[in-house]
């Protein structure tokens, strides 16, 4: 049995499963506050759906967010020109879309936008619509930004963005922000461009969660409630250690660099190096231009502090996958409930025997999916905690 057999069924958590729910704001304009049809009756089963968040380390760039999932079609409800379809003529792009799953809690997994709806119709009679749809952050790609703003810190700047881009007050998490920004003045740059280049400054995170909110996260917001204490801890011990079903690990130079140079808009370049590193392992260069550092000396702080965090190799926790199933109940609310900047505990056991390697992580990017027989996996791109303090 597929769990999406058990969408939108109540009955669902009475067996053991979680149900989910797929909603779509037809009649209502993307910036509006949605009204919501409940279409999940119409999910097919076979297809499952994807959800995708995050990036791949604190070095990179989110991406938007992604979701796939198909409809059922025969009746071409959801076919975009069908004039006696039942949703006619509110399937177009840009229409809401939200993924929940029920299990004691309600989770939302994603709140997107619809980009695409693909009716394909099969030899046969068969007839199924898929529909990608990307989260804000892709709205926020496509927002062409002009005007000054003035000095001020990380998160002021973020809120002044968001407005510019008239993206709901509503919809927003900000942390405070710990960087000064220089005053800067845009002339047709993409809102999320502008805000890359402030999260990169203050060495935050930010990112769409699954309930559609704008979350800004500081350098120092992974120091504070709740994110200095571990969410959960996962290993291959059994008691007490909610199981992963796999993991992967890195030894290598993708996160090794000896040599930082930061450059602010008008200063010059401000640079960092470990000789002792660079001996070691050979010139390895990280360069950050166009920063909003206020001065130079800020701006050689931020290239000291990525110094001391990627001078020298260590051994990462890259991922793991954690599956929910009625054999790991446990597991549900770690799949459907962490989010990015959450921090969790790994600990594993490798076969030659000896000290377990245990390391605390920060979840950098989620990919949930559901599978037959009733389970979902969530796979965690996790990146280490900072080992030198901010």
């Amino acid at each position: 049995m597929s769990l999406l057999l058990l969408l939108g069924n109540h009955a669902a958590a009475a067996s053991g499963y979680p149900y989910a729910s797929v909603k779509i704001a037809f009649t209502t304009a993307p910036g509006a506050v949605p009204s919501w049809t409940d279409v999940t009756s119409y999910v097919r089963l076979a297809a499952g759906i994807v959800i995708t968040r995050g990036r791949d380390n604190l070095l990179s760039r989110p991406n938007p967010g992604s979701m796939q999932l198909t409809f059922d079609n025969r009746d071409r409800r959801f076919e975009p020109e069908y004039a006696a379809g039942a949703y006619y003529p509110n399937v177009l792009p840009r229409r809401r879309v939200q993924v929940s799953v029920a299990w004691g809690n309600i989770y939302m997994n994603n709140t997107g936008f619809i980009e695409r709806w693909q009716p394909i119709y099969a030899v046969g009679g068969d007839a199924v619509t898929k529909i990608d749809a990307l989260d804000g952050l892709a709205i926020l790609a496509t927002v062409k930004l002009t005007g000054s703003y003035t000095s001020a810190l990380s998160g002021t700047r973020v809120a002044s963005i968001l407005t510019g881009a008239a993206w709901p007050t509503a919809d927003r998490s900000l942390a405070v922000g710990e960087s000064t920004l220089q005053a800067s003045t845009l002339a047709q740059v993409a809102a999320l461009d502008h805000l890359n280049t402030v999260v990169d400054t203050e060495n935050g995170r930010h990112f769409i969660a699954g309930d559609g909110t704008y979350k800004f996260q500081s350098r120092r917001t992974p120091l504070e409630t709740p994110y200095n204490t571990s969410q959960a801890t996962f290993g291959d011990g059994g008691g007490a250690e909610l199981p992963f079903e796999s993991i992967t690990f890195s030894y290598d130079t993708d996160q090794l660099y000896n040599d930082i140079q930061v450059t602010r808009t008008g200063g010059a370049v401000q640079q960092a190096q470990d000789t002792a590193s660079q001996t070691s392992y050979l010139i390895r260069t990280l360069t950050r231009t166009g920063q909003l550092h206020s001065t130079d000396a800020t701006a050689l702080d931020a290239a000291n502090w990525l110094l001391q965090s990627y001078k020298d190799p260590r051994l990462r926790i890259g991922s793991i996958m954690v599956r929910g199933s009625q054999k790991y109940p446990l597991n549900w609310p770690q799949v459907f409930g962490r989010e990015l900047g959450d921090r969790i505990t790994v600990k594993a056991t490798p076969p030659g025997g000896g000290t377990r390697i245990s390391q605390d992580l920060v979840i950098d990017g989620i990919t949930l999916t559901s599978a037959p027989r009733g389970t979902w996996t969530a796979a965690w791109k996790l990146s280490p905690i900072d080992v030198v303090p901010r």
